[in-house]
């Protein structure tokens, strides 16, 4: 066994299933292994992350000072609930870090649980599209939520990724919690080389996804009307973080042709050439824990339009464009005026969120 609790030293473990997930808890995942990776060297807490054996050992060589072990995954919950409480006590840590709005129940006496929170939108399972898989995932997100206070220990610590997720952990389960935020340092380090994946002169680049609150259906029909209203000189609109089966459904309900573009599975540079080589980012979601495409765009220097909804009216910079999520002139509006741009704002733009230096938080904690 690996003994650094008994010598006093901190040793934390982070829940690494999700890391190679492209979007959402992954992204935020490799975002966070890349905060500590570049600033361990100057502490003596050892940082190990638990992934499935299935990740690809590219993956890992990104994250120096980063210890990697690895996993059989069968499945989340028994992953959570079993393989993360045994590797704890098997390397004899101090805390485990859990970032997906879960965590174990069970774990070695003294090991300190830190519960990350992105948003509470689990806590409406029915709303959620997704299919089986995710629907699944919510309620079980949804009983360790509702259950919270029978499950911490006295010195477990909850963290959440905006002041607006912060203030529904208050209201709703009197929780409190400290800010990690989000950080897009790790996409910001693949802007300088990179290159358009798909060969477009003007485009928009939506970031959204199944779900419904993505409100990717409403941002495909305002852009369609927009461009019968333009003309084809329009740009088109680039879509990723849809499923293959999704697009094909709004497809079909649209009968668009190429002047709507989909792209799935690209990696993390992909996706950053892409932002970068963009008129803007379109993320007028109607509901987010933080939002974070819009600094990945800020980092990018390139424009948003997103909605004038918390959290995403609190991370916007200049020249951003704030619309109502269910107003389709406000967001035809929007596409015309980012159309009719040609400015870019200077990589990493200032913005609160990109500041906050998630390791530097973490080291707090661990005292």
């Amino acid at each position: 066994m690996a003994g650094s609790a008994l010598s006093g030293q901190a040793s934390v473990l982070i829940d690494g299933r999700e890391i190679c997930k492209k979007r959402g808890n992954g992204h935020f995942c490799r975002e966070l292994l890349y905060n500590i990776s570049c600033s361990a060297n100057l502490t003596d807490t050892r940082y190990i992350c638990l992934i499935p054996d299935s990740t690809s050992k590219d993956i890992q060589k990104g994250f120096i000072n980063v210890e990697f072990v690895t996993r059989k995954l069968f499945d989340p919950i028994s992953w959570e609930q079993v393989a993360l409480p045994l590797e704890a006590l098997r390397h004899r840590v101090t805390h485990v870090l859990c970032p997906y709005h879960t965590f174990p129940i069970f774990l070695p006496p003294g090991v300190i649980k830190l519960i990350i929170y992105h948003d509470l939108i689990f806590l409406h399972p029915f709303r959620v599209r997704g299919g089986t898989k995710l629907f699944i995932g919510n309620i079980y997100r949804s009983f360790l939520f509702r259950f919270i206070s029978r499950f911490l220990r006295k010195r477990d610590i909850i963290l959440t990724v905006s002041s607006y997720t912060r203030d529904l952990l208050l209201r709703f389960r009197g929780l409190d919690s400290v800010i990690i935020g989000n950080s897009c340092k790790h996409t910001a380090s693949m802007l300088a080389n990179a290159a358009p994946t798909v060969c477009l002169e003007k485009y928009f680049l939506h970031i959204g996804g199944d779900a419904l609150t993505k409100n990717t259906k409403h941002i495909i029909a305002s852009f369609l009307k927009a461009r019968r209203i333009a003309g084809p000189s329009f740009p088109k609109l680039v879509i990723m973080g849809v499923t293959c089966n999704y697009a094909e459904t709004l497809r079909k309900v649209f009968g668009f042709g190429d002047e709507v573009v989909f792209l799935f599975s690209i990696s993390d540079e992909e996706k950053s050439s892409m932002i970068k080589g963009s008129l803007g980012v379109v993320f007028v979601s109607t509901k987010e824990g933080f939002g974070l495409p819009i600094i990945e765009a800020q980092a990018a220097g390139r424009p948003v339009i997103t909605s004038r909804r918390r959290p995403m009216k609190d991370i916007v910079t200049e020249g951003d464009l704030l619309v109502s999520p269910t107003d389709e002139s406000e967001l035809i509006a929007a596409y015309n005026s980012l159309a009719q741009r040609n400015d870019k704002r200077s990589h990493l733009a200032a913005s609160n969120a990109v500041e906050i230096d998630q390791f530097q938080i973490i080291e707090n904690l661990l005292g």
